[in-house]
């Protein structure tokens, strides 16, 4: 099927989010494999009532962006829909989203830009409701996409023991983003389906008595640090090298650290620590049963501009070309859950 027409349905719109940054890629273009690329399809917004149109006034004069209407007979016609959170979680508006996926035809294509549910079970209800209509449904965002550095693979039913993932910024948007770059390590793991079965926040002290006590591992920590290139403290300071985690110093840069540590009944277990002020990016590391540990940096290029969306357009891309799935349901299942279970319910569908 040849998606000719994409309509965006917006919650809102406004500079540096990431409906303006991948809204802007599809009508605009985006830099892809070493040119400049424009996508061929007719791109559409609807809007939500009393939406200002003179936010978008300059992209429809200059990029010919349409105005949509969410009737029966137009839904009908569009050959794919974003649905573009405003919060970066669940989309709110849930009896719009679930009203216009009974309205599609069969095939066409949905990419839900956030996360599918604030539980699993207004998740799994739209999973349903998808499926009932023969509508493929993606959810996800730009922490979905990452650039790695080093590029680092790991073989499908691959046997992991650990994981842990260092980063920075405000709550609860870094543990999820961070959660959600971890995925693609470890939702192909051997018994990558085993539940969950606890989620844990902490915060101050509890994360290094957490720490201390074995529920993470201080020895990823510094595998995932070593990985940084942008650590506090001095190295900051005047360019020096140092071994933040092995001398003990992060403990002192990061005054209010966090932290979200989730089992599976299966033994496996990761962290996601989120230590403002000791660094300023965001690291991974996964260690092996024979004790192998691999590390990566998840890049994350800087604003404005944010090219890490170029990756997740291009995803969106093709998979409404292809009909191909980027990943499946089952990672959306899992972020829905971690966000019941930690209690957001931020305008979303729950």
């Amino acid at each position: 099927m040849s998606v000719r027409s994409i309509t965006f349905i917006l919650e809102d719109f406004a500079a540096g989010t990431p409906t303006q940054q991948v809204l802007d890629r599809f009508i605009i273009g985006y830099n892809r494999d070493g040119e400049f690329h424009r996508p061929e399809s007719q791109i559409s917004v609807a809007l939500p009532p009393g939406f200002k149109t003179e936010r978008l006034e300059s992209r429809m004069r200059e990029y010919k962006l349409r105005l949509a209407q969410l009737d029966l007979r137009t839904v009908r016609e569009i050959d794919a829909f974003v649905f573009a959170s405003t919060s970066g979680f669940a989309f709110s508006n849930g009896s719009l989203l679930e009203g216009t996926l009974l309205n599609m035809r069969r095939g066409t294509r949905c990419f839900i830009l956030g996360h599918m549910g604030n539980d699993q079970a207004s998740a799994r209800r739209l999973f349903g409701v998808a499926a009932l209509r023969g509508v493929p449904l993606v959810a996800g965002t730009v922490a979905a996409t990452p650039t790695l550095l080093p590029d680092t693979r790991i073989p499908p039913d691959s046997h992991m023991s650990e994981a842990l993932v260092v980063t920075q910024g405000p709550h609860p948007a870094a543990e999820l983003a961070a959660l959600e770059s971890l995925m693609p390590f470890i939702e192909t793991r051997h018994d990558s389906k085993s539940e969950i079965q606890e989620v844990r926040a902490l915060q101050g002290n509890e994360v290094w008595e957490a720490g201390q006590a074995g529920k993470w591992s201080r020895l990823l920590l510094s595998a995932a640090f070593s990985r940084s290139n942008n650590i506090k403290g001095d190295p900051e300071k005047d360019g020096r090298t140092q071994d933040a985690a092995g001398l003990g110093l992060i403990e002192n840069l990061a005054k209010n650290p966090r932290a979200l540590l989730i089992s599976h009944a299966d033994g496996f277990r990761y962290a996601i620590l989120v230590l403002d002020g000791a660094i300023g990016d965001t690291n991974l590391a996964i260690r092996f049963p024979e004790g192998r540990i691999i590390s990566t940096q998840l890049y994350q290029p800087p604003g404005p501009m944010h090219d890490n969306y170029s990756r997740l357009a291009g995803v969106i891309e093709d998979y409404f070309q292809s009909g191909d799935l980027p990943w499946n349901e089952q990672r959306s299942f899992l972020m829905s859950e971690v966000l019941s279970r930690l209690g957001h319910k931020i305008g979303g569908n729950a």
